[in-house]
């Protein structure tokens, strides 16, 4: 009998999900996907559901049309076929969630950059991918910014949604790839790669299980995996937490004479966080860098905090690292403060299940 109301309770909500989503009557194949991946969240499906297909087999061609056929309130789901979708995503509608067939599959790109010397009027028009809207859910999709290593900021991926959760995607670009703006989110199971500053901003973040993965920035430059924005040593409401992530060079990319640095401070108090990640050699000894290499800036050398707790690999040794007050050596019960259900109470907000995928991340250290 358990079993037989178990069989009901799922056909029930494949059913459910099949109701809300839009699809062309002919497609079935569009359909059976559908059928499978489930169109919800923690079991409960989406308020509506489109297809986004460059064959024009589902809903529209264009993710850009998606979004502007969403309804007035609740989840709005875009699953997003198979295909390199060239255009610029700017999502403002609050609990969209965004899935496709997987990474290198599902492809969104772009390619803008900004002018030299305007970093702050030009980078938020550079963003492949814009997200503004809270709630928001990306799964199985490869965001990119195709702009080469030209020294200029060129964002893949621009979140600014409180309470996010990007699932097994991958970001890639070079300087300025992934923008994390600001408030609560998640990178669960992600490739980011990129050169200068690729994982910056000012939101309270974790990346869990992610690789970080290094590309050649070219011109005799160096690299910082990292530019944090806090600004404020009171402030609870940013810092970036990465545990249990790789850290590598790209494939297929050469740093033979780049060095290489798990970050430096954007804004005088910011605030990194490495732990249980393995870390290869193309991390320098010192860890971190000034902002500017050539004309180091004292005062915020004193006022960063960047800590480090059980990584491995060449590149972890710590023995060697700038002796800035705030780089230090932490104890595993200051490190679980920077856990996801400690740092960003995760255990309140996290999906158990999207479409019908198990995100597992893990809670404490271990």
């Amino acid at each position: 009998m358990a079993e037989n109301r178990s069989k009901m309770m799922l056909l029930l909500i494949i059913m459910a999900a099949f109701a809300t989503t839009t699809v062309g009557s002919t497609d079935s194949w569009v359909r059976r996907r559908l059928l499978l991946i489930g169109g919800t969240v923690n079991g409960r499906p989406m308020k509506k559901t489109v297809v986004v297909a460059k064959d024009r087999t589902g809903n529209f061609t264009t993710i850009t049309e998606a979004l502007g056929a969403a309804p007035a309130r609740g989840r709005y789901g875009i699953f997003v076929k198979a295909g390199v979708y060239e255009e610029t995503v700017n999502i403002s509608r609050h609990n969209v969630v965004l899935w496709g067939e997987g990474i290198g599959k599902t492809v969104i790109t772009g390619s803008r950059s900004c002018a030299k010397g305007k970093n702050n009027t030009d980078m938020p028009w550079t963003a492949t991918v814009t997200v503004i809207g809270h709630g928001f859910i990306a799964q199985d999709i490869t965001i990119e910014n195709k702009a080469g290593p030209t020294g200029t900021p060129a964002v893949a991926l621009r979140c600014d949604s409180n309470k996010a959760l990007i699932h097994r995607c991958r970001i890639e670009g070079h300087q300025d790839t992934l923008w994390a703006q600001n408030n609560l989110q998640v990178y669960l199971r992600c490739d980011i790669a990129g050169t200068i500053d690729f994982v910056y901003g000012n939101a309270k973040a974790i990346f869990q299980h992610c690789r970080l993965l290094v590309r050649n920035p070219g011109n005799g430059k160096h690299n910082a995996i990292t530019a944090q924005g806090r600004d404020d040593p009171t402030s609870e409401e940013s810092g970036f937490v990465f545990q249990g992530c790789n850290i590598t060079a790209m494939e297929g990319e050469s740093l033979a004479g780049v060095d290489t640095y798990l970050g430096r401070p954007w804004k005088n108090h910011s605030r990194v966080v490495f732990m249980g990640c393995y870390m290869t050699d193309i991390i320098n000894p010192d860890g971190w860098v000034h902002w500017n290499r050539e004309a180091p800036v004292e005062q915020t050398t004193r006022t960063v905090e960047y800590l480090e707790y059980g990584n491995t690999g060449a590149g972890a040794k710590t023995r060697d690292r700038v002796k800035w007050k705030g780089v230090r050596v932490i104890t595993a019960a200051e490190a679980n403060r920077f856990t996801v259900d400690h740092f960003i109470n995760g255990d309140q907000w996290l999906p158990n299940l999207v479409n019908g995928q198990q995100i597992n991340y893990t809670h404490g250290l271990n």
